[in-house]
């Protein structure tokens, strides 16, 4: 059975289809498409979701979902038939192979070095601010993770519709603290 805003994405779909609403064209407000499909805003929503999952809207903040081209079905590439042999390959050279990409195809993320342009140095700036005037407290971490930190954790959990006692929580450092087979216990290395 075919849900009320999968049919509502339908519609929408066959209208980009058809030329209705053209590639970069802003579709009508949320609200309007409400009243002209005798749905609420909420399907209108979930519908413009499921075409933004399809690839043929995308939102703009502030602005409303524009028609995206419809992607094109492209035939499958053929492979190529080579005589490749299986080689050695180490987990350094992987990763000095993924920084050192000379096309610039991709964002080096695996070098833990962002682009001093995309960092946010205002709120660095103040989040430091605000850590030096509550003092050591803020810099001091314990073992496992301050209660009020991990009670914190357990609320935006059952927010979620998790129950999770903060007692069932533990805060590591980082991750290689969180994969150590000692993080369990009271006295592993790093502990206050």
């Amino acid at each position: 059975m075919e849900t009320l805003y999968h049919h509502v994405a339908d519609q929408v779909e066959s209208l980009i289809r058809d030329g209705v609403f053209r590639d970069g064209e802003r579709l009508p407000g949320v609200r309007v498409l409400s009243r002209q499909l005798g749905v609420s805003v909420a399907t209108v929503l979930q519908a413009h979701q499921t075409l933004e999952g399809r690839g043929l809207l995308e939102p703009r903040e502030r602005s409303g979902y524009f028609v995206r081209r419809p992607p094109v079905d492209a035939p499958e590439p053929a492979m190529s038939a080579q005589d490749v042999r299986p080689v050695p390959v180490t987990l350094r050279d992987m990763a000095m192979d993924l920084c050192s990409d000379e096309e610039k195809r991709m964002v080096p993320l695996a070098t833990a070095v962002p682009h001093p342009d995309y960092l946010p140095i205002r709120q660095i700036q103040q989040a430091s601010i605000w850590a030096a005037r509550r003092g050591l407290e803020s810099l001091d971490y314990a073992f496992p993770g301050k209660s009020a930190f991990r009670r914190q954790i357990a609320q935006r959990m059952a927010a979620l519709g998790v129950a999770v006692s903060p007692d069932e929580i533990l805060a590591t450092n980082g991750a290689q603290e969180a994969g150590s087979p000692d993080a369990g216990r009271a006295g592993f290395a790093g502990a206050p």
